[in-house]
């Protein structure tokens, strides 16, 4: 987590660079309050108390980097395609997509890990959070400024620690709850 996170987390950056690639003047207090939301995210996955992993640090970078630019995409192109239509088709196609994907790569596995049916329900929970939280993304797209939802939605590091704090009664350090102030300082001031 601490090394995959703030790599997954910086995908606003891109959301951004996007933007102004295309014209959108974005000010030098907005990319500072964009550093502090990345910057927090970062060091509150940073600071977590959870172990090194065995596995190889290139593959875990590089598949970051792959999720990094899969939000970015995901964002990029729904949030423009809110502008020809509405979120919910938009977010119905995206997840159909997901989901076309997902079968195929489980096809083409030897021993596909099928989770079991008494998990099922939790999963199909997730999912219906997770189509909520994406047709709130996508619907940013009709707004201005809509490159400030992914910044916004990059919190989800931060986010799952501070749930883990208050109801696993994980520790949190001092060093991490200024992560936290950090992030939402800065997706604070980018609301106003």
């Amino acid at each position: 987590m601490r090394l995959v996170a703030p790599i997954i987390g910086s995908f606003p950056v891109l959301s951004v660079g996007w933007a102004a690639w295309n014209g959108q003047a974005i000010a030098g207090d907005q990319w500072a309050a964009i550093a502090l939301v990345v910057g927090g995210v970062g060091l509150v996955s940073v600071l977590s108390d959870e172990d090194e992993s065995n596995g190889s640090q290139l593959k875990a970078i590089i598949w970051s980097l792959v999720a990094a630019f899969g939000f970015f995409a995901t964002f990029a192109t729904g949030q423009a395609a809110t502008l020809v239509g509405d979120e919910l088709p938009v977010t119905l196609v995206s997840r159909l997509i997901a989901v076309v994907l997902l079968t195929m790569i489980l096809l083409r596995q030897t021993d596909p890990k099928i989770p079991a049916r008494r998990n099922w329900p939790l999963l199909g929970v997730m999912g219906v959070l997770d189509a909520i939280a994406l047709s709130m993304i996508m619907s940013a797209g009709t707004l201005d400024w809509p490159e400030f939802a992914a910044v916004a939605a990059s919190t989800f590091g931060a986010l799952t620690i501070i749930l883990a704090w208050t109801f696993l009664k994980e520790r949190m350090t001092g060093g991490q709850w200024i992560g936290v102030a950090l992030t939402f300082t800065g997706i604070g001031y980018l609301a106003i």
